[in-house]
This record gives C-alpha cells, structure tokens and sequence, in this order.
C-alpha cells in the first residue's frame, strides 16, 4: 500500500511539474490606440513559451508575429523580421531589417518602446537598442512611460511632459 501511495505522489508531482508552462509578456499598442480613446499606449499579452524562454532570438520573432489578442495591434508593420541579436550582460541590440521610411519617427520610437519593455521582462538586460536602416535607439526602463495625456500636465524650462 505504501508502495502505491509512493508511485501516485510521484505520478502527481511529474504532472504537476509538466502541467508548469513558461510564461512571457508581449507589449502591443491597443487597437484603438491612434484614435485617441485610451491613454494607455501598451499592453500586456502573456503567453506561453515552455522550452523557448532562454531563447530570445526564438521570443523577438515570436513578437513580431503580432499579437493573439484582438484587441491588440503590433507597432512594427506587418512582415517586420529580426536581422541579429546581440546580448550581452547588461545590453541588448536588436537589428531588425529596414522598416519602411513611410514609419515616422514617433511611431518607429513608440515601436521600440514596446519591443523595449518586452525584451526587458525575458532577458534581464538593463537597456536595449534596436536597429533599423539609419534609424537606432536605446531605452531602458526609466525611459519609458506607458500612459499619455492630450494636454501638457508640468512644464519645465524647456520642455513639457
């Protein structure tokens, strides 16, 4: 009897430990986010990953697959595709192939932010830039705010927020 009741915890603790996925969280724009009905520019959509989650080269194209979530939008136009992948301890650069020039710089710069605050949550990294054609930027998480107001709330000498 105790033999039995040996094998069924041990059958009940390998399920349980199968049953564990590994989980990341993607950040997209809400869909309605250009016609100004959210103040909140990202989003989080968590998936499941088991097996891929020290993998950021597999994670990035995963990304920029667009998000599962109908609700959501990618910033990153459709067909947006990870070049290389450089990590190092504290840094991470991304370099994706050319976007169209028709992108703005506030899109391309909201695009990065989301890619940013994704890549910060499964790489430990403390900055990432990303790369594409002549355009690069690097953010870390003290750069990035994820709500906006239409009107300016503080202004200091030179500048608004």
């Amino acid at each position: 009897m105790k033999r039995f009741l040996c094998l069924l915890l041990l059958l009940i603790l390998l399920l349980c430990a199968c049953a564990n996925e590994d989980q990341v969280t993607f950040y997209y724009c809400p869909a309605d986010y250009l016609n100004g009905q959210t103040g909140t520019l990202l989003l989080p959509e968590t998936r499941s990953v088991t097996g891929y989650t020290e993998n950021p080269q597999f994670l990035i194209a995963l990304y920029l697959t667009g998000p599962l979530e109908q609700d959501l939008v990618s910033p990153f136009p459709t067909g947006t595709k990870l070049k290389t992948l450089l990590q190092t301890e504290n840094e991470l650069t991304i370099q994706l192939y050319d976007l169209p020039q028709s992108i703005s710089d506030s899109e391309f710069s909201l695009a990065c932010a989301a890619m940013t605050m994704t890549c910060l949550e499964f790489t430990g990294a403390k900055s990432v830039t990303i790369l594409s054609g002549d355009r690069s930027i690097t953010m870390d998480r003290t750069m990035l705010t994820l709500s906006d107001s239409p009107t300016a709330t503080q202004t200091t000498e030179g500048a608004t927020s």
